[in-house]
């Protein structure tokens, strides 16, 4: 199976690399930042964890790519299967 979001999270994504690309991919999935209590605070949690290793990762010529991506719609729910969201049926 190919992964829908060119992440490399759903299976093989050998048809989406290419040679000498370093990248690390983070899809960051949140409901909502301001009023959903398990969202909150983490976006800055991510920023800390990303900072911590920016440094090593450069060094190796590994960028790192953060796709915040707010599901907001149920048909964004079941195209990033983020099924603990209230949105998902």
């Amino acid at each position: 199976m190919d992964c829908k979001c060119n992440t490399g999270c759903c299976g093989s994504t050998e048809n989406n690399r290419v040679e000498g690309e370093n990248k690390i991919i983070i899809d960051f999935l949140y409901l909502d930042l301001n009023i959903c209590n398990r969202c909150q605070g983490t976006g800055e949690g991510l920023e800390e964890a990303i900072a911590d290793v920016a440094k090593v990762l450069e060094s190796a010529g590994i960028e790192i790519v953060v796709n915040k991506i707010h599901i907001n719609s149920k048909e964004k729910a079941i195209q990033y299967r983020f099924v603990t969201s209230p949105t998902y049926e």
